[in-house]
């Protein structure tokens, strides 16, 4: 009984913490998008640091639960949207930011599958 618990208990908290990660990392996309939309270049790259600062604070846990292809990707589309950021290059900053949108979406979507299943 103990055991079942445990798991249900451990399932859960990682299907929260998925979608909270997935959540975040969608709305800041979607706040750099905007930026980028209004040509500001300054928020461009303070949207681009919170975006990485969110992703080191939960990249080890996110890698915990999912494969671990997925997560690496994340780490190169986020390094691109700093780098198109910094370079003042809103097209390719706007490419890259749903990119990682559409990434974020598909990794819930994916575990989500997967944590059902358990059930």
């Amino acid at each position: 009984m103990f055991l079942l618990i445990s798991v249900i208990s451990i399932c859960s908290l990682s299907y929260w913490f998925l979608n909270d990660t997935t959540k975040e990392l969608i709305n800041l996309s979607d706040t750099a998008l905007k930026a980028a939309e209004m040509n500001d270049s300054k928020k461009m790259l303070i949207t681009a640091q919170k975006i990485k600062n969110t992703w080191i604070k939960k990249e080890s846990m996110l890698s915990a639960i999912t494969p671990h292809q997925e997560t690496e990707s994340m780490d190169g589309i986020i390094e691109k949207i700093i780098f198109f950021a910094e370079n003042k290059n809103t097209e390719d900053y706007m490419e890259y930011c749903i990119e990682l949108k559409s990434q974020a979406n598909y990794i819930r979507d994916e575990e989500k599958l997967s944590l059902k299943s358990i059930f």
